[in-house]
């Protein structure tokens, strides 16, 4: 299972930059967490499928739909670290946001992701996933 995640990640990404946002019902369990920074625009914890849509709405309000490149997965047990670049630009405002997330994804017994941390520093997020250098 470890090394599958890899590709079930690169496949969550790779599937919401087509705008296919399911992945997160069928990968994440139904209590999933999803937590960003405390500075970012709409911190808090956002918990179930219904609160991460909502977190995500308030982003495609805001800029439009976010696209990520992965730039690295650093696996390390229960979790999935990915460093990416997010970029979106709103058709309406003009509004862009062009910047590098770190975010850990924690896994389940099941295999299901049950947390997603964000953060805007890979540091912070090695320790949060217990990956330290």
């Amino acid at each position: 299972m470890p090394g599958d995640r890899d590709e079930l990640i690169r496949d969550g990404f790779r599937r919401w930059n087509r705008g296919d946002p399911s992945w997160v019902l069928e990968n994440m369990t139904e209590d999933v967490e999803w937590i960003p920074p405390a500075t970012d625009p709409y911190s808090g914890v956002y918990r179930g499928h219904a609160g991460v849509q909502e977190f995500w709405r308030r982003w495609r309000a805001a800029v439009g739909h976010l696209r990520f490149t992965i730039q690295e997965i650093v696996e390390g047990g229960d979790q999935v670290l990915v460093i990416a670049i997010r970029y979106a630009k709103s058709p309406e405002t003009g509004l862009e946001v062009s910047d590098q997330i770190a975010q850990v994804f924690s896994f389940g017994p099941a295999g299901k992701c049950y947390r997603v941390r964000e953060f805007y520093g890979r540091e912070e997020a090695e320790r949060a996933a217990g990956l330290g250098r």
